[in-house]
């Protein structure tokens, strides 16, 4: 393949030559029901891992990040539903959205904790999928879209990628002797 995207998510149709190998893997965490309120999800995994009933927050106010969050979220049967490009993007420091529950992972590009009115609701924990991990370090493909500082730090580890334009997220801080070419991109912009 010449493109591998390796987000956790499903990305949906890929273009020709493009394949998805996810090197995240997530896990539930036990966490209680969110109180009824706003709700603030910077990934859809804190979503997608919350084992309550989602039915007292259809109404709500949903905060999201992604241009894919909307359409996920819609069809889930949210009806009140706002979504920013990145979580930087949250207006946060003017607490017009608190208090409200955040639902996330154990890691994140913003921590929304630290603000007034704003409960932190773990719902998953992340790990790396070496299997897969493994399988695209045998490959050689001309593009690797990576998402997260913790994939990055582990495909670094385990070879040098001469042949790899790599394509990398904000967060991400990549060793530019390792790639061909690096390019820093926003999933959330299409």
């Amino acid at each position: 393949f010449m493109i591998v995207y390796t987000q956790i998510q499903d990305p949906g149709p890929l273009e020709e030559g493009a394949r998805w190998l996810p090197c995240l893997q997530s896990h539930h965490v036990e966490h209680t029901a969110a109180r009824k309120g706003p709700l603030l999800i910077t990934h859809m995994e804190a979503l997608n891992n919350y084992q309550h009933s989602l039915e007292p927050f259809l109404d709500e106010p949903i905060y999201s990040v992604g241009n894919k969050s909307w359409d996920r979220l819609n069809a889930k049967g949210f009806k009140n539903i706002n979504w920013y490009d990145t979580a930087k993007d949250i207006p946060m420091v003017a607490k017009d959205l608190a208090p409200l529950t955040w639902l996330c992972g154990d890691s994140h590009a913003r921590d929304f904790s630290s603000y007034e009115g704003v409960d932190k609701l773990q719902t998953y924990h992340t790990e790396l999928h070496i299997p897969n991990c493994n399988e695209l370090a045998e490959e050689n493909p001309a593009h690797l879209y990576v998402y997260s500082p913790k994939v990055l730090r582990h495909l670094e580890s385990i070879k040098k990628w001469g042949d790899t334009i790599l394509h990398y997220t904000p967060s991400c801080e990549p060793d530019h002797v390792i790639w061909k070419r690096m390019e820093s991109f926003n999933p959330s912009t299409p």
